[in-house]
């Protein structure tokens, strides 16, 4: 399910998406998505998006997650540079 929320009203934004979100409906328990928007965007693309990117996560390719753990990589990376930099 996917929720369209006009920007002002967005308190907390989960940009990457990690934060899995589920609503109930006869009880069961659905994946939600709530979109910040504002006039002018192109609303089909961004449900478009959230429809693949959905569908990728069933299949078990999680590109939020993907990107979490490569950034934590270089900038691991990075910080051991910089400490070896600053040994030598």
């Amino acid at each position: 399910m996917i929720e369209l929320v006009r920007w002002e009203e967005w308190e907390s934004a989960d940009r990457i998406g990690l934060d899995d979100q589920t609503h109930l409906i006869l009880d069961v328990s659905v994946p939600l998505l709530r979109i910040p928007v504002s006039p002018g965007r192109n609303v089909s693309s961004l449900v478009e998006v959230a429809a693949r990117n959905r569908l990728l996560q069933q299949r078990g390719h999680h590109s939020a997650r993907e990107f979490q753990e490569r950034l934590d990589q270089a900038l691991a990376d990075a910080q051991q540079r910089r400490f070896r930099d600053d040994v030598e």
